[in-house]
C-alpha cells in the first residue's frame, strides 16, 4: 500500500498543558489516531513480517510552514514534492512497479444464501 500524505507537523506539548492548549491536545490526539490507522494497515497487510507492504510518504514540516490558503510557499512545496519523489522512487519501483500484484484471495468466503 502506497500512502501519500500532505505533510505533518512535529508536535510538542508543554509539560503542564491546560485549557489554553486544547487545540494542540486535539492535534496530538488526531496524530495518534493517524498512527493507529497506519499500524492497523500494516497488520492487515502482514507488514513487515513477510514483505514490505506499506510505504508512507509524509514529510515532517515546521508548524505553520504553509497554511491551507497560503500560496506564498507554492514553489517551496513543489520542490519538496520533487525531492520526496526522487528519494522514494527506488522503493516505489521495487515494491509497487516491478511486477503485477498477486490476485486478491479473501481469507473468508461469504455464503451466498446468508448474504441475500
Amino acid at each position: 500500500m502506497l500512502s501519500l500524505g500532505c505533510t505533518e507537523t512535529a508536535l510538542v506539548l508543554r509539560k503542564s498543558s491546560g485549557i489554553r492548549d486544547t487545540a494542540a491536545i486535539i492535534e496530538v490526539m488526531m496524530q495518534g489516531q493517524c498512527f493507529g490507522a497506519e499500524g492497523t494497515a500494516m497488520l492487515l497487510l502482514d507488514h513487515p513480517h513477510s514483505r514490505t507492504a506499506f510505504f508512507r510518504i509524509n514529510p515532517v514540516m515546521p508548524e505553520s510552514y504553509a497554511n491551507l490558503d497560503d500560496a506564498s510557499k507554492l514553489r517551496d512545496l513543489a520542490g519538496l514534492g520533487r525531492g520526496e519523489a526522487r528519494t522514494a522512487l527506488p522503493i516505489i519501483r521495487r515494491e509497487f512497479l516491478g511486477a503485477p500484484a498477486a490476485p486478491f484471495v479473501p481469507c473468508h468466503h461469504l455464503d451466498r444464501a446468508a448474504a441475500e
